[in-house]
């Protein structure tokens, strides 16, 4: 029976993901940042994977076939404000630095697991050119991107000089029905659902012509798996190639 880490357990892609993984008969085990579930044996506490010591322990103890790192610090326009020097450290943390301690686990304690990486399109920054691939220079713009950036290139750094097994997805945006909605396209579902039953508030966004590249999460997962499989690490861009504005969605 094969074995998978998911780091991110409880977010939209860590609950589709770890649906496909025991569909697939997998031995899944998953943490997130205050919950754990999978084999009897691991599920005494919560890890934390800002800890070097603690993240190799659990890597060379439970030796997983596949990890998969979906934890993300992004702060949206509707949470609350924060400090941008708290932004910036949290976006690190989450992004980066807890990746590397992954990283370095798999590389000292379980060098045959395959890690997955949930980049982000926000790496791109504000592109010229109206496509983007995997040769797409990275020229990020805020604190998330710039971290996943940099979750990006520690990727690459193991997979060439300790010939771990990383690779890197660059996703653009896929909803579903599990989104949060503190994210613009659950936020349109859920008004447009209270207004249809009598509410009298008015929806209000941003740009109603922003041209985004939405996709339905479970493909997105599946592509993860798939990506996964292959015989040899690599960055892949993950998403639809179709285009729709806000108004379009609304």
């Amino acid at each position: 029976m094969p074995k998978a880490l998911v780091i991110g357990c409880y977010g939209q892609d860590g609950r589709y993901l770890s649906r496909l993984l025991l569909a697939k008969g997998y031995d899944v085990l998953g943490f997130d940042l205050h919950a754990v579930f999978g084999p009897a044996e691991w599920t005494g506490g919560v890890v934390d994977f800002a800890a070097a010591d603690v993240t190799c322990s659990l890597l060379s103890g439970f030796l997983p076939d596949e990890v998969y790192y979906l934890a993300a610090y992004h702060h949206s326009s509707e949470d609350p404000p924060v400090d941008e020097h708290e932004l910036v450290a949290c976006s690190f943390e989450v992004n980066t630095l807890a990746l590397n301690n992954v990283l370095h686990g798999i590389a000292r304690g379980s060098p045959r697991s395959r890690l997955f990486y949930a980049a982000s399109s926000r790496i791109f920054g504000e592109p010229s050119g109206d496509q983007q691939d995997e040769a797409t220079p990275a020229t990020p713009t805020c604190p998330y991107g710039i971290s996943k950036a940099a979750g990006m290139q520690l990727c690459r750094y193991y997979r060439e000089a300790l010939s771990v097994y990383a690779s890197v997805g660059i996703m653009y945006n896929h909803e579903s029905p599990l989104r949060s909605s503190r994210f613009v396209s659950k936020k349109i579902v859920s008004a447009a659902v209270r207004i249809s039953r009598g509410s009298n508030e008015r929806l209000v966004v941003g740009d109603l012509l922003a041209p985004v590249d939405w996709g339905f999460a479970p493909d997105f997962v599946r592509a993860m798996w798939q990506i996964l499989q292959l015989n040899a690490p690599d960055d892949f861009v993950i998403g639809t190639g179709a285009l729709h504005s806000v108004l379009e969605f609304i």
